[in-house]
């Protein structure tokens, strides 16, 4: 490792940043550094750890070069050979006692008695077992020390398992790659310090904009590929730099890169060297999402159940294998094949490949896996209709490509009949066809096709022009994913019912879908049915003979056999959402209670759906469908009983969010200030609720609401009185929005509310003042919209203003923090950063 001087170090914030997470820690703490191979996290630590400020503060500074997984023993000898103990020379020369470990902690700590030591772990790609850590973090644990950690690794694994156990201060620091800018400045001032030194002047000649231009194209924010770089340009003998088209025509250029990145093929697993060249499939700057991924390894066969070092779970095979495609997920990212990519911090997140690693990945997948993009079309279109040929590019190579071909991706904006009937004469043993690009044409798919390609376990069509599925898709014998997603397809053919081995299913969206299969009770192995069931006509009957499915988002209630709610039967192994509607079809407390919903504990949220008025036996078919107590999401629409049911109340519940829309004959709400985890609720178009006082929560009234952090009543067009809110109650509240109710008159006391930040009261006209004790000096905003008696209340200078400038120190305000903004809305900034915002009912009309 070569540190780089001042003038080339580019990583000077990134220094600092990680510099005072060390030294502005009274205690032991730790920072991790992540980032892909070649990113710069061993040049950043090297230069950390040579910073005089940390030669200053620490006694010792230790560098131990993991380069892999952690073993506790390697470490602590050197660490103990960075201590420079003079009986000890080397690491395999020490005696092996019957405790070796022990030993050697316990030396290392006498060592390090009361001092500062820095310990540098270089490259540590995983924990064998999360318990590594602990004993680690075990040698720590002396008072009178500090010690600082500073970790690099490329896993985000290990920064979680460290964040996660660690007893001592922990960060993580993401290494971002590097600016062009920077790059460009690295190649050139390494390219003329290299020059320079073998007595030659070619590198002098390097313009700053030529080396932004190279570190643009070739270096892609990878500080390591511009040194290079520079070195490669370096030696070569003439005076000038120039602009090289592609870098990667150079075979010494790949040869340096790959193996720099630890890219190499023949040091894989048995599942990467699977499902590595695989994503040659995918365009560069594709975005990933972890399931779509799994399915497809699933899809292919690529996940197999006998791999060593996982641990399974006590769950069914198909459980068992979509853990195990969880586990080699996690492989992926601990080698930096994929890294989360944080746009905007999506949610599930969403994962890209650096170029140089897609690179790879078509450099070994070039023979089976095949793009048919715009480069490939317009080639195909120039060779075969335009009768155009050259020595790269002829019709034989075509047909060469398609015979060697078993996985082909469409990314091309059109894909024309004759590359089609091509695909179906020599691509027998294609396995995977697969759409990456949305608004596609690829016109009618032939009859004979999918007799032809009989081998395929992948077909997806999503985001395409097609609007129907030949007959012949029932050939298929071999297909385990069917995506139609996001194409107008009316219905499929009546042959899907014979894809035996079809495990999922996906048309969502489909807005002219209207009906699935009539058959799709034989699709037995299908796992997930990822369709909008409640835009369709009906369901298919008997359905619940699809006793493995996962994946179920709706079902739709009927009143005859194979329609009925006890379909759900024999479905244990639903999991995530799924909405029951037309709940007015279930006849009585025993065919409701026959869905056994009790006995689902993978879903993690249902709705409860009655779209036609229905009092009869309303209570006892809501008390028969009473869920696991694993739910944690619940909506129920249409309720047509005076009360609820004791189930949804129960302190047992580990329900965190609740929705009650259009339960209209209800007058008293349900006492869910008992349920421990609740976090959310809305309460919403429940007419006959007039009063809201101590029962909502709980008996005594004592302690309700303990986790609630969002709480929204609207369109409660009876409600006039809300009270009996004690000082424990909603401890943690942090929203509180009154929406649409005109009766309204009094709020209970929220003064005690001391988490509460934002609270909105819109179109509440009867509501005449706030509460006499005022508002809690947590509040931040309140905003007041079309509650005309409430907003002039509460004008600077009317009653209810010394309410409100007791928030936050609100009453140093003056007429500097009131700003009329315009006619219809007056703004008002509170200090340091409250906010109320007063809006004229005009504006809303």
């Amino acid at each position: 490792m070569i540190v780089p001087d001042d003038e080339s170090f580019r990583r000077k914030q990134d220094k600092e940043n990680i510099i005072q997470l060390l030294l502005h820690s009274c205690s032991s703490s730790a920072v991790i550094i992540t980032g892909m191979f070649g990113v710069g996290k061993t040049t950043l630590a090297h230069v950390i750890k040579n910073d005089s400020r940390i030669h200053h503060y620490f006694d010792h500074r230790l560098w131990v070069s993991v380069s892999g997984d952690f073993n506790m023993m390697k470490v602590l000898g050197s660490m103990l050979l960075d201590l420079q103990l003079e009986q000890i020379q080397d690491v395999n020369s020490i005696p092996s006692p019957a405790f070796p470990e022990q030993q050697y902690a316990r030396l290392f700590q006498r060592l390090c008695k009361e001092r500062k030591v820095l310990i540098v772990l270089d490259d540590l790609c995983n924990f064998g077992k999360p318990q590594d850590w602990e004993d680690f973090q075990s040698l720590l644990l002396d008072p009178s020390c500090v010690f600082g950690i500073l970790i690099t690794t490329r896993n985000p694994k290990v920064a979680t398992t460290i964040t996660s156990l660690s007893s001592i201060s922990t960060a993580s620091y993401y290494l971002q790659q590097m600016s062009d800018e920077d790059c460009g400045l690295i190649l050139q001032k390494k390219a003329v310090l290299a020059a320079f030194n073998k007595r030659t002047r070619c590198g002098r000649s390097m313009s700053e904009a030529i080396a932004v231009q190279i570190a643009e194209k070739f270096c892609k924010g990878l500080p390591l590929i511009a040194n290079i770089i520079a070195h490669q340009f370096s030696l070569k003998q003439d005076h000038s730099w120039p602009i090289i088209e592609d870098l990667w025509i150079m075979p010494e250029f790949r040869d340096l890169i790959f193996p720099t990145l630890r890219l190499n093929y023949s040091d894989l697993s048995f599942f990467l060297k699977n499902c590595y060249p695989y994503f040659s499939l995918f365009p560069e700057e594709y975005d990933y999402k972890k399931d779509d991924l799994i399915r497809l390894w699933l899809a292919e066969g690529y996940v197999k159940p006998q791999v060593a070092g996982f641990q399974y779970s006590d769950c069914s095979e198909y459980s068992i294998l979509e853990e195990l495609g969880n586990y080699f997920f996690e492989n992926v990212l601990s080698q930096s094949i994929l890294q989360i990519y944080h746009p905007f911090d999506q949610d599930p997140p969403m994962y890209r490949m650096h170029e140089f690693v897609h690179r790879y990945a078509q450099l070994i997948g070039s023979d089976m896996y095949l793009q048919l993009d715009e480069q490939f079309v317009g080639a195909f279109s120039f060779c075969n209709v335009k009768g155009g040929s050259s020595s790269a590019m002829t019709p034989a190579s075509f047909t060469a490509r398609y015979r060697n071909s078993r996985h082909l991706s469409l990314l091309g904006s059109s894909i024309p009949t004759p590359i089609w009937k091509d695909i179906e004469r020599y691509s027998e043993g294609l396995r995977t066809i697969l759409s990456l690009r949305e608004n596609m044409s690829i016109g009618q798919l032939s009859y004979t096709l999918f007799l032809k390609l009989q081998s395929l376990r992948v077909l997806n069509l999503s985001g395409t022009d097609t609007n129907e599925l030949p007959e012949s898709i029932g050939n298929l014998k071999h297909l385990r994913l069917l995506d139609v997603s996001k194409t107008d397809i009316q219905e499929f053919p009546a042959s899907t019912s014979d894809l035996n081995m079809l495990q999922f299913l996906k048309a969502d969206p489909c807005p002219l879908l209207l009906q699935l299969p009539k058959k799709i009770k034989n699709l037995t192995h299908l796992l997930h049915l990822e369709v909008d069931i409640k835009s369709l006509t009906s369901m298919p009957p008997n359905i619940g003979k699809l006793t493995n499915l996962r994946t179920l988002p709706a079902f739709i209630v009927g009143k005859k056999d194979g329609y009925r709610v006890t379909e759900l039967k024999n479905m244990k192994y639903l999991q995530g959402s799924i909405c029951l509607t037309n709940l007015e079809n279930v006849s009585f407390e025993g065919e409701a209670m026959e869905s056994v919903l009790r006995n689902k504990p993978f879903l993690r949220r249902i709705e409860l759906e009655w779209n036609r008025y229905s009092a009869n036996q309303s209570k006892k078919i809501l008390r028969g469908l009473k869920p696991h107590e694993n739910l944690e999401e619940l909506q129920i629409t249409g309720y047509g009983g005076a009360e609820f049911p004791s189930w949804i109340t129960s302190p047992v519940c580990n329900l965190t969010s609740i929705h009650l829309l259009r339960c209209d004959q209800c007058s008293i709400l349900p006492t869910l200030g008992q349920l421990p985890q609740l976090k959310t609720l809305f309460i919403e178009e429940m007419h006959f609720v007039e009063i809201i006082d101590h029962r909502f929560s709980g008996i005594g009234g004592f302690g309700g609401f303990p986790s609630l952090e969002s709480l929204k009543f609207q369109d409660m067009m009876a409600l006039k009185k809300w009270e009996g809110l004690q000082g424990t109650q909603m401890p943690n509240l942090r929203e509180l929005h009154i929406t649409d109710c005109p009766n309204l008159i009094t709020l209970p006391s929220l003064h005690l509310l001391f988490s509460l930040v934002n609270l909105e009261i819109s179109y509440c006209p009867a509501l005449q003042a706030l509460p006499e004790e005022g508002l809690p000096l947590s509040m931040e905003t309140l905003i007041i919209v079309r509650s005309d008696l409430l907003k002039q209340r509460c004008l600077p200078g009317e009653d209810d203003w010394d309410k409100i400038k007791a928030v936050r120190k609100c009453r140093e305000c003056n007429k500097r923090n009131y700003i009329v903004s315009n006619s219809n809305e007056l703004l008002v900034t509170v200090p340091p950063k409250v906010r109320i915002n007063y809006f004229n009912s005009n504006q809303f009309d």
